[in-house]
């Protein structure tokens, strides 16, 4: 199966207040049910940072990342859409972002680009979004749970805010892959570490079957428009966890 499943690779990773907050009411298609917020971990660096009105942010990935790989353009890739959706959140909030998302990139060459920025520039916040390419290409579990240990424990030591991101939902590695181990590992890890974690599998699943943002079902005319606005639905969902997490907007809100 192995072999029907790795020329997918690329279109797969393509699948994609009040107070000092401002309001922004999140439009239908993109509902975080309160059962999807117990995100675990807190973010006390974030909190002081936006507290200054400023956010070095760091993102790590693969192709959706990009916002090449299925998007209209990089602009409309999740990364983007999180800074915009957080800028608008806070007033005057400054956001630098460092993108080190490549197509094919697994954990641990993600962890290898984490640990290189870290060593050049102070980092508030890494949004760690992993685990897709592993699932496709059957690598072994246990090597990406210690990528991902080491990572966070870089991050830890740099004093640097991580949440992560899992995989995207997608019906053809669900049937071809063990891919609900590989999410198994990274949400024990996140527990274990008091990292938050952005449950994208099943907010994208939801948002498909509920809300029809189903990139697997989409036709081809349509599949750029589509893909837009699940990634906008995932930067409003980072947003949203990033500073429920940082203690800015309550966890009902």
């Amino acid at each position: 199966m192995r072999r029907f499943i790795l020329p997918l690779l690329g279109a797969l990773l393509a699948l994609p207040a009040s107070g000092a907050l401002a309001q922004g009411a999140a439009p239908a298609l993109c509902r975080v049910p309160p059962e999807f917020r117990d995100y675990g971990g807190t973010l006390p660096r974030v909190a002081q940072a936006l507290s200054e009105k400023r956010l070095t942010l760091l993102v790590l990935g693969s192709a959706s990342g990009q916002g090449n790989a299925g998007n209209s353009s990089p602009e409309t890739s999740w990364p983007h859409r999180f800074v915009a959706q957080i800028e608008q959140r806070v007033p005057g909030l400054d956001v630098t972002l460092i993108l080190k998302a490549k197509r094919g990139n697994g954990t641990a060459e993600q962890a290898e680009a984490l640990r290189q920025v870290l060593s050049t520039e102070k980092v508030d916040l890494v949004i760690w979004q992993t685990g897709t390419v592993e699932a496709v290409t059957g690598a072994d579990p246990q090597a990406m749970a210690e990528a991902l240990e080491a990572g966070i424990a870089a991050a830890r030591q740099a004093g640097t805010d991580i949440v992560l991101m899992d995989q995207q939902f997608s019906r053809f590695l669900r049937a071809n892959s063990q891919i609900d181990t590989y999410r198994d590992k990274m949400r024990l890890i996140a527990a274990g570490n008091g990292v938050p974690l952005l449950r994208r599998y099943d907010l994208m699943q939801l948002w498909a079957d509920q809300d029809g943002l189903d990139l697997e079902r989409t036709i081809r005319g349509k599949l750029a428009e589509t893909a837009d606005k699940v990634h906008d639905c995932l930067g409003r969902a980072l947003a949203l966890m990033v500073l429920r997490t940082s203690g800015a907007l309550p966890p009902n809100r």
